[in-house]
């Protein structure tokens, strides 16, 4: 059960909206600093806001509260990563160690359902229950994530436990998955470790699993001059969108590590900061280019179109052409948008940006 007794009343959002030619601002409002991660098809919004989930509805943002502490932690934090039409929020909670070296540490997966929460129950293989984090829901219900090392499925054909992600790769050591997305059908999206012999860092690949527990993985590959993928967001039609990766730097060389994802910024651990957007569609992953520096294909609906971040600046793909979408604000609008991580099938887009020095999260509904 999830810790309630200190929620706050909710937040209404901060100020009228600003319009330009084609969108509509709303600053989300919420208890600085603040990001929204998704937003279902009608109006509900999640993401984080002064270290506690948060559900967004009709104007106003109520904290979903955290999961009690472990004894080895102090205050307890949390986010929401996915909402599904039925208002089902899942994420991850944790609390920050107590040593001075020690910073947050994810220790459970949480689903909020109206006024009562869950953990997520590990699978009956030798899950450790330990770093779980839930980053997918579907309209069904079922549940993807992370539980350490492995991704994870979970609430499959009524099964009361959850299916571990098997990946692709046979090394004898720094095997791993996360599992990141999943649609209407089921279908599951994430990355896992490949090949058969060790490498420094570990070789990532997008994967679709079209049929958990019973199919196999189908490995989407890289593009041109990319060595790493992972897949972030499928739509119902079962068109994946992610980031690709050249596979050098970074700081996490073990492939089990890919599921360990910053609450701040959204990034996943083993994949570096120096790849391209890319959308996979019948069987053909295509690179959908950059405004400058690193981009990322975050979400896509079930048009097409797709948002992420480009070079510190939130952008969509329409019809596969990039667009700056701060561009489309009013210049007195006083935002710098930097990530687009939602957007449902009316067109509405969330994510976070900068605004008077604060990060602050955005919806942006068309005119």
């Amino acid at each position: 059960m999830v810790n309630q007794t200190t929620t706050p009343a909710p937040t209404p959002t901060t100020g009228p909206p600003a319009c330009g030619t084609s969108y509509c601002i709303i600053d989300l409002g919420g208890s600085y600093p603040v990001f929204a991660t998704a937003v279902n098809d009608q109006g509900a919004i999640v993401g984080g806001a002064g270290g506690h989930a948060f559900l967004w509805r009709a104007g106003l943002m109520n904290d979903v509260g955290t999961l009690p502490p472990a004894p080895n932690e102090d205050a307890s934090t949390s986010v929401a990563y996915a909402v599904n039409a039925l208002a089902e929020v899942v994420g991850a909670s944790g609390g920050f160690g107590l040593g001075p070296m020690d910073g947050l540490r994810f220790s459970g997966a949480f689903v909020f359902r109206k006024s009562m929460d869950y953990m997520v129950p590990p699978s009956s293989e030798n899950f450790a229950f330990e770093g779980q984090q839930a980053f997918g829901v579907s309209d069904s219900g079922t549940i993807v994530g992370i539980d350490q090392f492995r991704g994870f499925v979970f609430g499959l054909s009524g099964k009361p436990y959850a299916i571990p992600v098997p990946p692709l790769s046979t090394l004898a050591e720094g095997n791993g998955t996360v599992a990141t997305a999943v649609n209407k059908s089921n279908e599951v999206a994430g990355a896992t470790t490949v090949g058969d012999e060790p490498s420094v860092p570990a070789i990532v690949h997008a994967f679709l699993w079209k049929e958990p527990d019973s199919g196999t993985l189908l490995d989407l590959g890289t593009t041109g001059g990319f060595r790493d993928s992972i897949a972030l967001a499928i739509n119902d039609a079962g068109t994946v969108v992610g980031f690709t990766s050249r596979g050098t730097g970074g700081d996490s060389y073990n492939g089990r590590w890919i599921g360990n994802r910053d609450p701040d910024t959204l990034a996943f651990d083993q994949l570096p900061q120096n790849g391209r957007a890319f959308v996979w569609q019948h069987g053909v992953m295509r690179d959908l280019g950059t405004l400058s520096g690193t981009s990322a294909a975050l979400a896509i609906n079930d048009g097409g179109t797709i948002v992420g971040t480009s070079g510190d600046r939130a952008v969509a793909w329409f019809d596969a052409r990039i667009v700056d979408l701060g561009a489309l604000l009013p210049p007195q609008s006083g935002w710098h948008l930097q990530a687009a991580s939602g957007i449902n099938n009316r067109g509405w887009i969330v994510g976070w940006g900068a605004k008077l020095g604060e990060r602050h999260a955005f919806l942006l509904r068309p005119k």
